[in-house]
């Protein structure tokens, strides 16, 4: 099976991750699967203030009721601008 001290950085640092979480023979099970899926390749990972954007993002609209530009812009510590341009084409207020 795998050896810990023979993997490259970026795999240790995933082993070590989910060994953390569980034991270091399902860390083992996690990162072989890791590597069938991506080994060979570059991979991107998001940056969580991307999702977190996202979410919050999603959040505004969701909560955009056709005129409540500026509530929102408060609620969520935004400028009024931000919010309209999150908004975008929903946007009917001014």
């Amino acid at each position: 099976m795998i050896d810990e001290k023979h993997l490259p950085e970026p795999c240790r640092e995933i082993f070590d991750i989910v060994a953390g979480l569980t034991s270091g023979a399902a860390a083992k099970t996690v990162l072989l699967r890791f590597l069938e899926l991506h080994g060979g390749s570059q991979a991107y990972f998001i940056m969580i203030d991307t999702i977190v954007r996202d979410a919050w993002m999603d959040r505004i609209r969701a909560d955009y009721n056709g005129s409540n530009v500026r509530e929102l812009a408060s609620k969520y510590n935004r400028t009024c601008s931000t919010i309209r341009r999150i908004l975008g084409p929903m946007k009917r207020d001014k």
